[in-house]
């Protein structure tokens, strides 16, 4: 577990094993750019959560009862609050995108709204018109790209602390990372935000589940025992 760095990002990242391969930004002029490409791009190694920031509008759905647009409203205050970005995991399923200029990658981040497999996993056929809405708020696009070729699970109880995904997928030791720590602080905030007492307990407890059953379902591990905890003054081998 030699590759956990400092967070050097405000911008959650998925929990996924591959390293970002693209940035795109949101300019109110200029529309999606890309600010980032490939080793720029996996160099940026913010907190990482199930799809990104939209791990929590699910949350809110889920736990709270919100609808959408609110959950939505919700997490922009909650991420405000704490400095964190917004951002959005989005997949390269279906293209190859060493083949496209620039031009027609915004293109295609406008005109398809392909999940991560959180996404596509929680919100089914209803995937693009989530994402799509991340991005009509201009939400900062994560892009990945090629096969998982994970190590393992881990839940990381290590505060600004996270996993540096280039390095570890460079050694051959990537895993599924999960920062615990940060998204207990976003529940807080949400907790206050809703008025719902107890929030943020039963939402740390729906992330862990949430997290244990994509690493299962995408076969990163094989048993539920299998997924690592990270936590302070514990050696890991």
């Amino acid at each position: 577990m030699s590759h956990y760095i400092l967070q050097n990002s405000d911008y959650p990242r998925c929990v996924d094993s591959r390293a970002a391969v693209l940035i795109a930004e949101w300019d109110d002029d200029l529309g999606y750019y890309i600010s980032a490409w490939g080793d720029e791009a996996g160099a940026q190694n913010g907190p990482q959560f199930p799809g990104a920031s939209l791990f929590f509008v699910r949350a809110l759905e889920e736990i709270a009862g919100r609808g959408r647009l609110r959950a939505f409203d919700f997490v922009e205050q909650a991420s405000a609050q704490l400095g964190l970005g917004l951002q959005v995991h989005q997949t390269d399923w279906g293209i190859d995108l060493f083949d496209l200029t620039n031009d027609e990658i915004v293109e295609w981040l406008q005109h398809h709204h392909t999940g991560c497999g959180f996404a596509s996993q929680i919100w089914g056929p209803r995937v693009d018109t989530v994402v799509g809405e991340a991005k009509r708020r201009g939400w900062q696009v994560q892009v990945l790209t090629g096969i998982h070729d994970a190590h393992g699970a881990v839940i990381n109880y290590h505060e600004g602390e996270t996993l540096n995904t280039a390095a570890a997928v460079r050694a051959g030791q990537s895993v599924f990372n999960l920062d615990m720590i940060d998204a207990r602080q976003v529940f807080g905030v949400l907790e206050i935000l809703t008025r719902q007492s107890g929030f943020a307990d039963r939402a740390e407890a729906w992330a862990i589940q949430v997290f244990t059953d994509l690493v299962l379902a995408l076969g990163v591990v094989n048993d539920a025992d299998q997924i690592v905890e990270r936590r302070p003054n514990v050696i890991l081998e």
